[in-house]
C-alpha cells in the first residue's frame, strides 16, 4: 500500500473517532452521508453493497482528498427488511443531519423515502427495487433496476429472433411485477403475438422446480425468460441442463452473479442476463473497471470483489462522490438535490451517463436518471458482452 494513502486513511480515521480531532482543528468537518441497507435477511451478499460503498469512500478520502478537502464519513443503518426498520433508519438519518442518503437494498423504502423527502434529504441509489424507488421526487437512481428486463425481452426477439416466448415467473409480487410491467409489454411491442407468450408460475421455495422448466419446454418456445430471484436460479439452470433444454434462457441481473453461476454448474453455460454496471470480466479494459480492480483490493478490506453487490455499491458511490465535487459552495441537502436535478449526461462510474430530468423512463418513473443496461452471456466459463454497448430498457416499452 502506498505510504501517502496510509497516512491519509489514518487522518480520516482519527477525525471520525473524535469530534474535535484533526478534521475539526483544520476546519475540515466531515461530509456526512447516510446509508440504508437490508442485511441479515437471507442473502449474505447484500452486505457487500455497503462494503463496496465503504471501499469507494476510503479510496476517495485517501487519494482524492475527499470533497473539497473534507473527508467523507458514512453513517450506515442496517434494516431487517421491514417498513418499521426502514422508517427507523430514515429517522436516524434526519437526526444525524446527513446531507444525503446512499440507497442500498432497502426493502422498506415505502416507509423510509417519505421521511427523507419531508426532511429534504436526497436519496441516491444504484438500483431501484420497489415502486417508491422509481416514483419519489427527491430520489435519484442511476439504473433502471427491474426495468432492465424489458431490454432483455427485446433482445430475445430482435437479436435472438425468438417468435415464441415462455416466461417462468416467481409466484410473488416481484415476479408478477417484472412480468406484467416490463417483460410482457416489451415482447408485445417487439411484435410477439399474445398467443405466443406463455406463463408458468411457481413458488420460489418449491421443492421441485424441474416441473415448471419442463412445462415451459413443452410449449416449444424459441426462448425462455426466467423471473426468479438468485436462490432459485441455480436450481432452474440445473433443471434445464438435466432436461436438455436447448433454447436460450434469459435471467434477471442478480442471477448472473458469479456465486449463482458456480452453484448452477454446467447448467450455467450459455445463459443470458442484463447488467446495470459494467461486468468486470467482460469489460476489463475499461478505465473505470481498471480503477475498480486496483482500488477494491486496496480499500475493500477483504470484500469479495467479484460480487455484483460490491461492484454496484462501489460504482454508485463513486458516481455520487464525483458529482459532489462539482458543487460550489456549501454542501447542503438542497444544493445536492439541485445538482442532481440539473445533471445532463453526467458521467457515471462503470455505468451509462445519467440525466435526472425525470423523463428518462416511463412517465411516472421520475427518480430514474439512467435507463440503459448491457446484455451479457456466460459461455465457456467466461462472461461476454454480446452487444458491446449500452441499450435502452425503456425504448422497448415506448414503441
Amino acid at each position: 500500500m502506498r505510504w501517502t494513502a496510509i497516512a491519509a486513511v489514518l487522518m480520516v480515521a482519527l477525525a471520525a473517532c473524535s469530534g474535535d480531532g484533526k478534521a475539526a482543528e483544520s476546519g475540515r468537518e466531515p461530509v456526512l452521508i447516510g446509508m440504508i441497507n437490508a442485511e441479515g435477511i437471507g442473502r449474505d451478499t447484500i452486505v457487500n453493497t455497503r462494503r463496496g460503498t465503504e471501499a469507494a469512500i476510503r479510496y476517495f478520502n485517501a487519494e482524492r482528498g475527499g470533497i473539497h478537502g473534507r473527508p467523507v464519513e458514512l453513517r450506515a443503518c442496517t434494516t431487517a427488511g421491514t417498513p418499521e426498520a426502514s422508517a427507523d433508519c430514515a429517522h436516524r438519518m434526519v437526526e444525524q443531519s446527513v446531507v444525503a442518503v446512499r440507497g442500498g437494498i432497502d426493502l422498506g423504502s415505502g416507509a423510509s423515502l417519505p421521511i427523507l423527502k419531508a426532511a429534504g434529504i436526497p436519496y441516491l441509489a444504484g438500483n431501484p427495487l420497489l415502486p417508491p424507488d422509481f416514483t419519489t421526487d427527491g430520489a435519484f437512481t442511476f439504473s433502471p433496476g427491474g426495468a432492465g428486463n424489458a431490454a432483455l425481452a427485446d433482445f430475445a426477439v430482435t437479436s435472438l429472433e425468438a417468435k415464441k416466448i415462455a416466461i417462468l415467473q416467481a409466484d410473488d409480487p416481484a415476479g408478477k411485477n417484472l412480468a406484467e410491467a416490463f417483460v410482457k409489454p416489451a415482447l408485445l411491442h417487439a411484435g410477439v403475438a399474445p398467443g405466443d407468450i406463455t406463463m408458468h408460475t411457481e413458488k420460489v421455495a418449491a421443492a421441485d422446480l424441474a416441473a415448471i422448466v419442463q412445462a415451459a419446454a413443452d410449449d416449444r418456445p424459441d426462448a425462455i425468460v426466467v423471473l426468479f430471484p438468485p436462490p432459485a436460479c441455480p436450481r432452474i439452470m440445473q433443471s434445464a441442463h438435466q432436461l436438455r433444454v436447448r433454447v436460450p434462457m434469459l435471467y434477471i441481473e442478480p442471477c448472473g452473479a458469479p456465486e449463482v453461476l458456480r452453484a448452477a454448474g454446467p447448467g450455467s453455460d450459455g445463459v443470458y442476463f442484463f447488467g446495470t454496471v459494467l461486468n468486470i470480466q467482460a469489460n476489463q479494459r475499461d478505465k473505470d473497471v481498471l480503477l475498480y480492480f486496483e482500488e477494491i483490493d486496496e480499500y475493500g478490506d477483504g470484500v469479495d470483489s467479484t460480487s455484483v453487490e460490491t461492484q454496484q455499491g462501489f460504482a454508485a458511490t463513486m458516481t455520487v462522490l464525483n458529482r459532489l465535487t462539482t458543487i460550489e459552495g456549501e454542501l447542503t441537502p438542497a444544493a445536492i438535490t439541485a445538482s442532481f436535478k440539473s445533471a445532463v449526461d453526467a458521467p457515471a462510474f462503470m455505468s451509462h451517463p445519467f440525466t435526472c430530468d425525470g423523463k428518462q423512463a416511463l412517465p411516472s418513473f421520475v427518480s430514474v436518471c439512467n435507463s440503459h443496461v448491457r446484455i451479457y452471456q456466460f459461455a465457456g466459463g467466461r462472461y461476454r458482452d454480446v452487444g458491446g454497448d449500452w441499450v435502452s430498457a425503456v425504448d422497448p416499452l415506448r414503441r
